[in-house]
């Protein structure tokens, strides 16, 4: 089977556009990849596909995927990224995300606000289990159970940042743009059965932690990356991409305004 690797591919109805590029200094960043959402080279209608070999595909809910695509700022990784308008904008995962050792890792631009945003939560409703999120203050916002970290660094709005929380099951970790930016300690097990929700609250109503802003990529890691990792996902932020054995595409038949489906083929 040929293979190719991905460095950007854009969402239209017709066609998409790859291009192979070199691969990562640092291949052990495949280990642990349990969960991968770019909405940009796996959507179509409103399924966001989970590019890791799990596909625990996520189903849309307030977003046109047609658009709601826009031309991504980030400087650098370009190409495009999903919009959330902040009110009832968000991606449902069929998961019950109930991990001690993880990380999830982001790259996001937030608009003003005064509420915490969730980048996902994985949560009970009785406050069990994980969310990352930026609170009012926009400022990193986790918790382990009912152990909360509130990171130090205030993010700039209309500006793209990578942000991480690793968790080894003692220390809870934020990270922005590849800085160690505050951890905490942390004890206990997560437990959880409700499903994970990327761009707002999972449980009860999700008009609570509604994401205002985008994203281009959110990628979960059943254990704990390095600080060392973390930094070089952000210099090399297309390192994951990079490595891509690419892949099969439907065939040009998808219906106006959806975006073209992807299968993977292969993973690692």
């Amino acid at each position: 089977m040929t293979t190719a690797t991905i460095d950007r591919i854009r969402p239209s109805y017709g066609s998409l556009i790859a291009r192979s590029r070199g691969q990562s200094q640092f291949p052990q960043m495949w280990d642990g990849l349990i969960g991968e959402y770019v909405p940009a080279l796996g959507s179509t209608g409103g399924t966001v596909f989970d590019l890791s070999e799990y596909k625990r595909h996520g189903t849309t809910s307030g977003i046109d995927t047609n658009s709601d695509w826009v031309a991504s700022s980030n400087p650098r990784l370009g190409g495009w990224s999903l919009n959330f308008d902040g009110d009832q904008d968000y991606i449902s995962i069929p998961w019950t995300f109930s991990l001690d050792v993880y990380s999830c890792v982001a790259w996001v631009k937030i608009n003003a606000g005064t509420v915490i945003q969730a980048i996902y939560d994985a949560r009970d409703a009785n406050n069990d289990g994980t969310v990352f999120a930026i609170d009012g203050s926009e400022q990193i916002f986790c918790t382990y159970n009912a152990t909360s970290l509130t990171a130090n660094t205030v993010l700039a709005d209309g500006e793209w940042h990578h942000i991480a929380v690793t968790s080894d099951g003692s220390i809870l970790t934020a990270y922005v743009n590849g800085a160690n930016d505050g951890e905490t300690s942390i004890s206990g097990s997560i437990s959880v059965t409700t499903d994970l929700k990327i761009g707002a609250r999972n449980f009860s109503t999700p008009t609570v932690l509604e994401w205002a802003g985008e994203m281009q990529e959110v990628r979960f890691y059943e254990r704990a990356l390095t600080a060392e990792e973390v930094l070089h996902d952000y210099n090399n932020p297309l390192s994951l991409l990079r490595m891509k054995r690419f892949v099969s595409m439907a065939p040009e038949t998808a219906a106006a305004g959806s975006a073209p489906m992807m299968t993977m083929l292969g993973v690692g």
